[in-house]
């Protein structure tokens, strides 16, 4: 139990010394994110077929 504390300590930590994104910013990594995903999903899905 300690543990998971532990690294919700770090996320948090890690969180308030990073700057704000801005608004433009975050809808980039936003659709950056949806791209990816789609390309995580074809590979988990052709993977085992390899």
């Amino acid at each position: 139990m300690r543990r998971i504390a532990l690294l919700a300590y770090t996320i948090l930590e890690r969180r308030r010394h990073r700057p704000r994104l801005s608004h433009r910013q975050r809808t980039v990594n936003r659709h950056h994110a949806k791209i990816r995903a789609v390309g995580a999903r074809a590979v988990a899905t052709v993977g085992p077929m390899l």
